[in-house]
């Protein structure tokens, strides 16, 4: 149980804020976003952090970011991929981590802010 006094299980808590104060991980769901529009970065650590979820993102760029592509695919809880931007190697690759560790991976037609935020309130 987190500081907050709720009983925390699988399911996301969007009126828990107090991850950011007290430093449970509990309460907070990691979310990593895999390509996208690179412009667009600021708005989805904004559109994520108003669910009071964590951040993360990865460009996309597997060439250079393979191991890295797989270190925040094991930390995250759920994985959103657009597909309009990414490589086919990108998305292969994605859904290749996420079966090996069991995460929740969406594919997305659209990378735009809007695209992402009726995602992650289906998830919630």
């Amino acid at each position: 149980m987190c500081k907050c006094k709720k009983n925390i299980d699988n399911d996301f808590l969007l009126d828990c804020n107090c991850c950011k104060k007290c430093g449970c991980r509990h309460c907070c769901k990691k979310i990593l976003i895999v390509g996208g529009v690179t412009k667009l970065k600021r708005h989805y650590k904004d559109l994520i952090e108003s669910y009071n979820f964590e951040f993360m993102y990865h460009d996309g760029y597997v060439k250079s970011g393979v191991k890295k592509l797989e270190k925040m695919v094991k930390k995250a809880d759920i994985i959103l991929c657009p597909l309009n931007c990414n490589s086919h190697g990108a998305c292969k690759l994605t859904k290749k981590f996420c079966k090996k560790y069991k995460k929740c991976c969406k594919f997305v037609k659209s990378s735009g802010v809007a695209t992402l935020r009726e995602i992650i309130f289906e998830s919630v």
